[in-house]
C-alpha cells in the first residue's frame, strides 16, 4: 500500500492551527466577559461562545492527530524515535478533544486533562525537535524552530499556571504547528530548506 505523502498531513497541520484561530477568535468576539492574557482560554468553553471554542479545541485536536500520522510520521525516518514522536503528539491531540469535551463544568475533571495536554504536547514538540535534529528532514530550519519553542516553553512554565501564561503556551503551540507544517509543505513543493 502507498502511504500519503507528508503534504497531505502538513496540509492538516494548517487546518488544525488556522481552525482553532478562528473559531477562538469566534468565541472571543462573542463573549464579552473574556479578558486577553486575564482570562484561562478555557473560560471560553463555559460562556456565550462556547460552541465556538468547544469546536476549535476539538476540531484542532482531531487534525493534529492526523498532522502528526500523516504529516510528520511520513515525513520521518522510520525508527523508534519517530513513532514515540507520533503517538505522543497524538496523545496531545486525543488531550486538546478532550478539552472540549470536558469542560469547566466538570471541575478537577477539566484540569486534569488540560494540564495533561500542556505537559503531554511538550513533551511531544521535544521528541520531534529530536527526531527533526536526527534525521535532518527539516533542515536545520526545523529542528532549530522545534527546539527553540520546546525551550520557550520551558521558559514559559517557569510562571506558573495562570491565564498570561497559557495563553502564551497556547500561542507558541499554535505558531509551532503552523511553521512546522508550512515548512513541509515547503519542502515537499519542491523548494530547498537549510
Amino acid at each position: 500500500m502507498r502511504t500519503p505523502s507528508p503534504r497531505l498531513g502538513a496540509a492538516f497541520g494548517l487546518m488544525s492551527g488556522i481552525s482553532f484561530l478562528v473559531l477562538y477568535s469566534v468565541a472571543v468576539a462573542i463573549d464579552p466577559e473574556y479578558e486577553f492574557f486575564e482570562n484561562y482560554l478555557s473560560d471560553l468553553g463555559v460562556g456565550p461562545g462556547a460552541w465556538a471554542f468547544n469546536s476549535a479545541v476539538v476540531a484542532s485536536g482531531a487534525l493534529m492527530v492526523l498532522f502528526a500520522n500523516y504529516g510528520l510520521g511520513q515525513l520521518l525516518p522510520r525508527g523508534g524515535l519517530t513513532r514515540a514522536a507520533v503517538l505522543v503528539l497524538s496523545m496531545a491531540g486525543i488531550l486538546l478533544v478532550s478539552i472540549g469535551i470536558i469542560t469547566e463544568d466538570y471541575g478537577d475533571r477539566h484540569t486534569v486533562v488540560s494540564v495533561g495536554f500542556f505537559l503531554v504536547f511538550e513533551v511531544a514538540i521535544g521528541l520531534v525537535s529530536a527526531a527533526l535534529l536526527r534525521s535532518n528532514a527539516l533542515g536545520r530550519t526545523g529542528w532549530m524552530l522545534s527546539s527553540a519553542v520546546f525551550l520557550l516553553g520551558m521558559a514559559v512554565s517557569l510562571f506558573g499556571a495562570n491565564p498570561a501564561t497559557e495563553t502564551a503556551a497556547v500561542l507558541l503551540a499554535v505558531s509551532w504547528g503552523l511553521s512546522l507544517a508550512s515548512l513541509t509543505i515547503w519542502l515537499e513543493t519542491g523548494h530547498r530548506v537549510s
